[in-house]
């Protein structure tokens, strides 16, 4: 009897072993010892505001091409422009071809810019070499078009004597191109010019038209 009660002790200590070692391990996961000791670095805190979605800057927009706008950026103290045209003489039906240069003189003095410069014909055999030009414009923008009439007048020497013309006309601008070049801005503007001229040379009257592209550059 003393030897079976003595193997059934044995027993149940054997069978509680396993269970008192799981216990003292359930005792180390506990909070504050499954931490081990020394020191703990976090990630270090984020300095200074955070930037929200919506805190996003756009992006910046260096050339945008709007006929008659000057740009960001872009400042325009010097004015060019630049006329190839073709000429047609009314009363005889003859074609001719020129080109001139102007400058813009004055730059809205009471809503009129007055441009100057120098033009070259050729017409009917003869070439006029220095004649000196005048417009006195007045620019309105419609529809996103840069629409100027102008007053034309010019005056120089021709192949043999002296000529004259006055007249109305005007250009329109389609496209502008904004770009900057050595630091500097540039604007470039592209469109079409035309004017309807009542010339006199020496003892000769008639009349012209004189139409072709233009090129604009202003910087």
């Amino acid at each position: 009897m003393k030897k079976t009660l003595a193997t059934l002790l044995l027993a149940a200590l054997a069978a509680a072993a396993p269970l008192a070692a799981r216990a003292s391990s359930l005792d180390q996961l506990k909070i504050g010892n499954d931490i081990p000791s020394g020191d703990l670095t976090l990630p270090a805190a984020h300095e200074g505001p955070l930037l929200a979605a919506n805190d996003v800057a756009p992006p910046t927009v260096t050339d945008t091409n709007l006929a008659g706008l000057n740009l960001p950026g872009i400042t325009a103290a010097t004015d060019w422009a630049v006329v190839p045209y073709g000429i047609f003489r009314t009363d005889n039906k003859t074609w001719g071809y020129g080109a001139a240069v102007f400058y813009e003189a004055t730059k809205n003095t009471n809503g009129l810019n007055l441009w100057i410069g120098a033009r070259v014909n050729y017409l009917d055999g003869r070439s006029v070499t220095a004649g000196v030009t005048a417009q006195l414009q007045a620019t309105i923008v419609w529809h996103g078009v840069s629409i100027t009439p102008a007053v034309i007048a010019t005056t120089g020497i021709g192949k043999d004597q002296l000529y004259g013309s006055a007249g109305v006309g005007g250009y329109i601008i389609f496209h502008s191109w904004s770009f900057k070049l050595f630091n500097h801005g540039f604007i470039l503007d592209a469109g079409a010019a035309g004017d309807y001229e009542h010339v006199v040379y020496g003892s000769d009257n008639y009349d012209e038209v004189c139409f072709g592209p233009l090129g604009a550059l202003h910087f």
